[in-house]
């Protein structure tokens, strides 16, 4: 979500004031939707159940890809893991 608001922010004219600054970087958050904000929190979410169930970033990614329907990974992922090779 961050990048996004970065990016909208960068479309401002740039300023050294420091009201424009706060203005434009509150204009920027809050032009992004609430579903986007809901997709971009749902994706963390994704990733740090991933992590704790101890996969790297690689094998993060691969799983998202194979069980996006789903809302937590399966308990035996390192086992598909091992099937796929990306150990």
């Amino acid at each position: 979500m961050w990048g996004q608001a970065k990016s909208i922010y960068r479309t401002y004219p740039p300023s050294s004031c420091e009201e424009d600054l706060e203005s434009n970087t509150l204009q920027s958050l809050g032009s992004i939707p609430l579903p986007m904000m809901r997709k971009f929190a749902t994706h963390s979410q994704w990733f740090m159940d991933a992590y704790k169930h101890g996969l790297s970033g690689r094998q993060a990614v691969w799983a998202e890809k194979k069980y996006r329907g789903h809302q937590v990974l399966l308990l035996n992922i390192l086992e598909e893991l091992e099937k796929e090779g990306i150990v």
